[in-house]
């Protein structure tokens, strides 16, 4: 059986992962920003939105609505 919803994780941060959240975080306010000047809102989900970012940590976005790929390349 799978869970939809997974159990709480405690995440302790030192200063290299406060940095990494940081630096993620503002990539992904800069991208999110630039989808919104053409008009398309992003939603960030994944390890920054729930703040548990390690070294490998991607920005993960989704776009709710049919958008030519052309406008996000």
């Amino acid at each position: 059986m799978h869970h939809l919803v997974t159990p709480e994780k405690v995440v302790i941060y030192d200063e290299k992962r406060w940095s990494l959240l940081k630096k993620l975080r503002n990539r992904a306010i800069m991208i999110l920003e630039l989808l919104l000047q053409v008009g398309i809102k992003g939603i960030l989900y994944g390890s920054i939105a729930r703040g548990d970012v390690r070294e490998g940590s991607d920005v993960d976005v989704v776009v709710l609505r049919p958008t030519l790929p052309s406008l996000i390349e």
